[in-house]
């Protein structure tokens, strides 16, 4: 089976997987499954360049898995993003979050909150992370550079 033939036959048993866990009424497996293909979708892609929106959804379905893995060890906020017309590198975001919660799981083993923003200026978008851990705050940011309608990491 090729490649892309394979990935589609893991999203279509995913979807499957997916309803028949609805039908079923068992809503926590169906909520994870759901999550799990949205996310794959996202990971199959051909694009390298997505809509920031695509990006932050695709971040959402992601700790909707996480949330389900790890219970209620964490709580999450991300806000809105305004601007449906800005590209990225895919998975640019979602990299940097993914090593900051990991890092996050592997020195706290409390509750902890994390809040994601996403801040559009001129020429500049910068993503913050502020995380609360015991009422203590930590800041994690990570800027990306606008060019022609498309980010590069300036770092």
């Amino acid at each position: 089976m090729e490649l892309k033939a394979f990935e589609e036959f893991v999203y279509i048993i995913l979807v499957n997987a997916s309803q028949t866990a609805s039908h079923e009424e068992a809503q926590v497996t169906h909520t994870l499954l759901s999550d799990l293909n949205a996310f794959y979708k996202h990971m199959i892609t051909d694009d390298d360049i997505v809509l920031l929106t695509e990006e932050i959804n695709a971040l959402r379905h992601y700790f909707g898995i996480q949330k389900i893995r790890y219970g209620k060890r964490f709580d999450i906020y991300i806000h809105d993003t305004a601007d449906g017309e800005i590209f990225i590198e895919r998975f640019a975001i979602i990299n940097f979050v993914d090593n900051t919660f990991n890092s996050l799981l592997n020195r706290y083993e409390c509750f902890f909150r994390i809040d994601i923003s996403v801040v559009i200026k001129e020429r500049t978008i910068l993503l913050e992370i502020t995380v609360d851990v015991k009422s203590e705050k930590e800041f994690y940011r990570k800027s990306f550079i606008k060019r022609g309608g498309r980010l590069c990491t300036s770092s």
